[in-house]
């Protein structure tokens, strides 16, 4: 039966700050799903500074369709994720209000908690690090959690208690892509990123988040496809690139922090901040606002590109 393409349900990940790289690259793999409009994804990096993030994680968790538990010795080690966040989502599941689908990352003791009780994925619950290719790993559970979306969308949607699936009306830039959205003028444009569509071909102002003075007219479907700030993307490797790697490695240095210990702190893998700082590749308006708190200096201290 096919589902229901005006639907689109919400999918909360309940992870170890450790384990990240796994959620990413699981999130990577459920990417299709999201693009097709099945899926929207939320973890807890997508909350704002200064909100209060246990009320908001708690918001998201009590309002998600499917929860996935990513499973390993760090998570089981939280009290947190374990004591908390798991408990809550194993209510919501056995009261039919969510679908909670462990992920086992890592060889752990789990089938002695709650969680045994459940199907675990991958299959036969065979940790991804056990699986010659994890490519497979990961194709087989984004494989069966399709499966799951197909099967929840095609159901009725007023069984008592459940969580209805969003509106794709609903979608907004802000709620799909809100490190796009930090880049909207709001001087230059009378709609928000809070009540235009992710999709739209309407052709809006933005602002560099590198550099304000930097305002060019886009689509937003050209957004969301990758097309960035033309006059930061125009310079050469030279003139972006390198200077920034250098300031965030000067600045790395000079408080006495190895890459590590910086890359625990960002929650990034160690080689992407190692790539920042050789200049290989720039970093997300999103991460870089965290990278700037972190230093507590602004993009133009640490070297990002200005007129």
């Amino acid at each position: 039966m096919a589902s229901d393409s005006t639907k689109i349900l919400k999918v909360f990940y309940c992870y170890a700050h450790r384990d990240k790289v796994w959620r990413d690259a699981l999130e990577r793999h459920l990417e299709p799903m999201r693009r097709l409009h099945q899926i929207i994804t939320w973890y807890d990096r997508h909350i704002e500074a200064g909100v209060e993030w246990k009320k908001e994680i708690e918001a998201h968790l009590n309002t998600s369709n499917i929860i996935l538990i990513l499973v390993s010795h760090n998570f089981l080690y939280s009290d947190y994720c374990y004591g908390i966040e798991m408990q809550r989502a194993l209510e919501r599941h056995k009261a039919g209000e969510a679908r909670v689908i462990p992920i086992i990352l890592r060889p752990a003791e789990w089938k002695e908690t709650p969680l045994g009780e459940l199907q675990a994925l991958p299959t036969n619950g065979k940790p991804i690090t056990s699986w010659r290719n994890r490519d497979e790993a990961f194709q087989d559970i984004a494989r069966e959690i399709h499966n799951v979306v197909r099967t929840l969308l095609a159901q009725p949607q007023n069984r008592s208690g459940s969580a209805l699936p969003f509106s794709i009306k609903s979608l907004t830039l802000r709620v799909l892509y809100p490190d796009i959205a930090e880049e909207w003028d709001p001087l230059e444009n009378t709609l928000t990123p809070d009540n235009i569509d992710a999709t739209s071909e309407q052709t809006v102002w933005w602002r560099c988040i590198a550099n304000s003075s930097h305002k060019w007219q886009a689509t937003i479907s050209s957004r969301v496809e990758g097309y960035r700030c033309p006059v930061c993307t125009k310079k050469s490797v030279t003139d972006v690139m390198i200077p920034f790697g250098n300031g965030l490695r000067h600045e790395r240095q000079s408080q006495g922090w190895s890459i590590y210990q910086v890359a625990e702190r960002l929650e990034v893998p160690t080689n992407t901040l190692a790539g920042w700082e050789k200049g290989d590749f720039m970093p997300t308006p999103m991460m870089l606002r965290r990278i700037c708190v972190l230093y507590g200096k602004t993009p133009k201290e640490l070297g990002w590109p200005e007129e």
